[in-house]
């Protein structure tokens, strides 16, 4: 971030939960960040956490659902605003979250909502009340499930939604820290001595969690006869009524033996390291964090078919068995959970491991709590951007110099430092605002972008289209202009792009423009250059980037296109060299990832892709007129098409694996 900010989080409890946790791992990053954060809530097991952070904690009865008192903790939070100068005020839950949207609106400060979970709808009352999730500057889905239950509920649009996964601390989830003294208090604290298998179901006491579920399914496992076993219920005991059901439930199935209720467990990884199964069988879950964490300690998942289960777990039909993560089972239905944890002890331990192994390696791969942190705090600058986008950004502007277009220009970049300056530098004079998406460049591109102007966000790879739509979702301009990194807006394009917005919003929604490779060593492209036409400015509330894994195309979505003069120039490659190995990591990409096609098509394009291609780009993009370069450029680019087709065939006759 440029400056620093004072963000107010405000939730009911700071108790043991995942918007709980989520609310210290913000509070967390802020201070680490240079920037200030206080957390107001009636107080909890993790408020003196949020205190040894370095966060300020607030005490206030925001629990409440009385209008009388969330009228007063409005009050309230708009003196605190105005009296520590708060910058964002975000909201974890419905009840804080009415008086914290009166008190933004008092004090006209940005206002940010997590929707965490998927409240029930029972009732135009009930309805209205959820609906204040969604009356923010943006909202915060944990889940693509949640972001696709608010677009539909509230008629959200996309542009005010950040779909920002729950994360675990892989720092405190890492198998190799256990010792053996860690294990043994927890075996001792959870009387499990190792004779038993271990089943794992963590979350607060609750109904919605469906412990009922579970207990159910022991007690049908113990008329199978199947062996004893451990069955941990960790979590804070939130309704004490319903422990004293199950409880009941467990005698009268002859199965209250096997039950374990440790209340909040502080060591909870070393509790997962010791069990052999993990379960998230919850009714609602916006994310379930507890089935993250279990996986990333290496334990097999057994989770609900509600919800975002498909979103923490892989599991059959979505992927092969030798890929799955874990087993998915329909919700309240205690044989299929019998039956999912039969299945799993019927394994061997060596079965076990592995599925746990690819459990840990996806969660790493993709709820890490740096991605968590840093998509936050975007959120958090982007609004308060937003907020300031129309006071004049110093004395020049506000005396009538030129002002910038309404235009946010994104790019996504990877290992680009060596080229990044020159894309940025085209337009940083006249767009509104420059974002960087990084996927983990090593070469201190994020150094030279911000540097020379733009604003970086790390985001891990998820595929062509995904993340130039993550791209989109980062920028506060609805205008968007998309360019490669390795790209250049010529004069003539910058002025064609200015002419149609000279008298206000233009005339389509999308434009497009050519889009011409520049060989190495040389400034423009070779005589006849037909290479790509693209659709690179639009309107993201009309067109968007397709959800493509292998593709980076805007969808214009029936809107007509508008036609702009001028040229993006394409610097493409280094050398050569250099083309061969792009050609060559995207053929084994498209391999792996396209779908599939009959032998009989592998069969005919092996012999027809290398010819047509090559001509394709020698003759009908005008690789002719480049010499030498042109020529290689066609047979290198034909060749690795034809490799692509020969990949496929090898990943068709093995089965789905590429060798």
């Amino acid at each position: 971030m440029t400056k620093s900010l004072t963000v107010l989080q405000v939730i009911p409890r700071m108790r043991a939960g995942g918007a709980e946790l989520g609310c210290l791992q913000i509070a967390t990053a802020l201070v680490k960040n240079g920037h200030r954060a206080l957390v107001a809530s009636e107080g909890g097991p993790l408020a003196d956490q949020v205190v040894a952070a370095g966060a300020e904690h607030l005490v206030l009865p925001l629990s409440t659902k009385n209008p009388i008192a969330l009228a007063q903790n409005a009050s309230k939070l708009a003196n605190i605003i105005r009296r520590e100068n708060v910058s964002i005020i975000h909201a974890r839950s419905r009840a804080p979250a009415w008086s914290a949207l009166l008190a933004a609106k008092r004090t006209g400060i940005a206002f940010v909502t997590t929707y965490h979970s998927e409240y029930s709808e029972k009732g135009r009352i009930k309805n209205f009340y959820n609906s204040v999730m969604a009356r923010s500057d943006t909202v915060i889905a944990v889940s693509d499930y949640m972001a696709h239950l608010i677009r539909t509920r509230y008629h959200t649009p996309e542009s005010r939604i950040a779909v920002i996964h729950r994360a675990f601390d892989s720092e405190v989830f890492d198998p190799s820290k256990m010792t053996p003294d860690r294990l043994a208090a927890v075996r001792e604290l959870l009387n499990a001595d190792g004779t038993k298998p271990v089943l794992m179901l963590a979350g607060r006491i609750t109904p919605r969690k469906a412990q009922h579920h579970l207990v159910s399914a022991l007690g049908l496992l113990k008329k199978r006869g199947a062996p004893d076993l451990v069955c941990v219920l960790a979590g804070e005991i939130e309704k004490p009524a319903f422990k004293a059901e199950l409880e009941a439930q467990a005698e009268r199935l002859g199965v209250a033996h096997q039950l374990r209720f440790p209340g909040h467990v502080r060591d909870v990884a070393a509790a997962y390291a010791i069990s052999d199964i993990a379960l998230n069988i919850s009714e609602q879950e916006g994310l379930p964090r507890v089935a993250i964490e279990g996986q990333a300690m290496g334990v097999p998942l057994i989770v609900s078919d509600t919800g975002p289960g498909r979103e923490v777990a892989l599991t059959e039909p979505d992927v092969p068995a030798h890929e799955a993560t874990g087993l998915r089972v329909p919700y309240a239905k205690p044989e299929a959970v019998a039956d999912a944890v039969a299945k799993m002890l019927s394994w061997s331990p060596n079965e076990r491991k592995a599925m746990g192994a690819r459990g840990s390696a996806q969660v790493r791969r993709r709820f890490t709590l740096e991605q968590l942190k840093s998509k936050t705090l975007a959120v958090y600058e982007r609004v308060v951007d937003k907020r300031t986008a129309s006071k004049p950004r110093n004395a020049e502007q506000a005396i009538g110099s030129k002002p910038r277009l309404p235009i946010s220009c994104f790019i996504i970049a990877l290992n680009e430092a060596d080229r990044i300056e020159a894309t940025i530098a085209s337009v940083r004079d006249w767009v509104d605002e420059i974002i960087v998406i990084d996927s983990g460049s090593t070469d201190g591109t994020q150094a030279v972008a911000e540097a020379t102007g733009a604003k970086v966000i790390f985001n891990a790879w998820p595929g062509f289209g995904q993340q130039k739509r993550f791209g989109e979702e980062q920028c506060r301009n609805d205008w968007l202009l998309n360019l490669d990194a390795d790209e250049v807006v010529t004069p003539a394009l910058r002025a064609s792009i200015e002419a149609i917005f000279e008298k206000g919003p233009p005339a389509r929604s999308v434009y497009g423009m050519a889009v011409k490779i520049v060989y190495p060593g040389r400034t423009k492209p070779r005589l006849i250059a037909n290479d790509h036409y693209c659709l690179r400015l639009y309107d993201r509330r009309r067109a968007r980037f397709a959800n493509s894994t292998l593709f980076d195309s805007v969808d214009p979505q029936n809107e007509k296109i508008g036609h702009l003069a001028g040229t993006i120039y394409h610097h493409s490659i280094r050398s050569l060299q250099d083309l061969a190995r792009k050609c060559d990591e995207r053929a084994t990409y498209n391999a792996l990832n396209s779908k599939p096609k009959s032998p009989i098509e592998l069969s005919i394009r092996t012999i027809t892709e290398f010819p047509a291609h090559f001509l394709k780009y020698y003759i009908t993009r005008g690789h002719f007129t480049g010499g030498w370069t042109g020529l290689g450029f066609a047979g290198i680019t034909a060749y690795y098409r034809w490799q692509r087709i020969l990949r496929m065939r090898g990943n068709t006759n093995s089965g789905g694996h590429v060798f």
